[in-house]
C-alpha cells in the first residue's frame, strides 16, 4: 500500500503559481506597468514577469503562498532561486537585445489567509 504524497501534485502546484501570478499581473497593470512577458522559459528555470515602468524593464519573481506551513512568501525567495533569477533575466536581455536598458529586479509576495491576498510589492532588490 503506498503512504500519501506529502506534498501537492506538480499540476497543482503550477495551478497555484499560476494564479499568483495572475493577481500580481494585475495589479502591476493598475500600477502602470506594461507586461512584456509572462512565464518565459529557459532550460533551468522561468521569468515569472517582465515589464516595463516608464523606460525600466522590471523582472518580477512572484511567491504565492496558501498557507503558512514552509513560512511566508517573501521568505521563500532562497539564494538558489534568486541566482537562476539573475541568470534568466541576463539571458531575456542578451536574447532580446537590449543589454544596454536599465533594469531592476522586484518580488511580489503573496499570501493568502482565509480567502484574503495580502500581496507585498518589493521593488528594487539586490540579489545574493
Amino acid at each position: 500500500m503506498k503512504s500519501p504524497s506529502k506534498s501537492p501534485p506538480k499540476e497543482h502546484t503550477r495551478s497555484i503559481g499560476m494564479h499568483g501570478e495572475q493577481i500580481a499581473v494585475d495589479y502591476l497593470i493598475r500600477a502602470g506597468y506594461e507586461i512584456i512577458a509572462n512565464n518565459w522559459q529557459i532550460w533551468w528555470g522561468e521569468l515569472d514577469i517582465v515589464a516595463q515602468l516608464k523606460q525600466k524593464i522590471v523582472f518580477v519573481e512572484v511567491k504565492f503562498r496558501r498557507k503558512k506551513l514552509g513560512g511566508s512568501a517573501k521568505e521563500s525567495l532562497s539564494p538558489k532561486k534568486q541566482s537562476q533569477f539573475r541568470r534568466s533575466s541576463e539571458l531575456f536581455l542578451l536574447k532580446h537585445d537590449v543589454q544596454s536598458a536599465d533594469y531592476q529586479y522586484d518580488f511580489i509576495a503573496i499570501d493568502q489567509q482565509i480567502g484574503k491576498y495580502q500581496l507585498s510589492h518589493f521593488k528594487n532588490i539586490e540579489l545574493k
